[in-house]
């Protein structure tokens, strides 16, 4: 009798692990999104993305802007990267199904620095 509960038990906690695998695992698409800093403003390869719920945003930043840190705020996240130094890439990944349908980034540190991608569902 031990050795059955032992069993079910075992069983049971396979399940769950097996469960907790696929529902965590995104079956969506990761879409990357490369955001240049220069001359104290963000530039971005696409200012409309087509999404779906269950889609990643790999948001790829790099401070092109010499002799400037800056940082890389997403305020409906409460997501903040200090101090990206020149010549700095930084990778952020963002679930779509945890974003309105306007992702805007901003820069602590330089007021005017705001940016808007587009999500389109």
């Amino acid at each position: 009798m031990k050795r059955a509960l032992k069993w079910i038990g075992l069983v049971c906690v396979l399940i769950a692990c097996l469960l907790s695998f696929v529902f965590s695992t995104s079956s969506g698409t990761v879409h990357e999104v490369n955001i240049t800093i220069d001359s104290m403003e963000f530039e971005t390869d696409t200012n409309t993305l087509p999404v779906e719920e269950g889609d990643t945003i790999r948001l790829i930043v790099h401070n092109e802007d010499a002799g400037m840190t800056h940082t890389f705020e997403i305020e409906e996240l409460g997501l903040r990267i200090n101090n990206i130094h020149y010549n700095e890439v930084v990778s952020i990944n963002v679930r779509v199904d945890d974003l309105s349908d306007q992702l805007r980034y901003t820069c602590r540190l330089h007021s005017l620095m705001e940016g808007t991608t587009f999500l389109t569902r």
